[in-house]
């Protein structure tokens, strides 16, 4: 005879709160340190930290015009999406 197993049992509940406290905690401190992290990197004029509540931090790079983030090659002379120039 097979016996019926509970899986959210009051006993096992209790044994699981200080641990599910502690995850709590961390992911209060988490969040502090991403908050804090995007005031940061939003003293920077050409960072803009976007809203999330993930476990990353998604910025948008303002590159100032006339400025090209693409390498200078001879084998490259592709229009430079960033200053609409072609970049030699």
């Amino acid at each position: 005879m097979h016996r019926v197993f509970i899986p959210f049992s009051p006993v096992t509940m209790i044994s699981q709160a200080p641990v599910l406290k502690q995850l709590q905690h961390r992911i209060e401190l988490l969040k502090k340190e991403r908050t804090r992290l995007m005031v940061r990197l939003a003293e920077f004029s050409w960072l803009v930290p976007l809203p999330s509540e993930s476990n990353f931090v998604l910025i948008q790079v303002r590159v100032p015009s006339g400025v090209c983030l693409l390498p200078s090659t001879e084998y490259m002379r592709d229009v430079c999406l960033s200053c609409g120039q072609t970049c030699l």
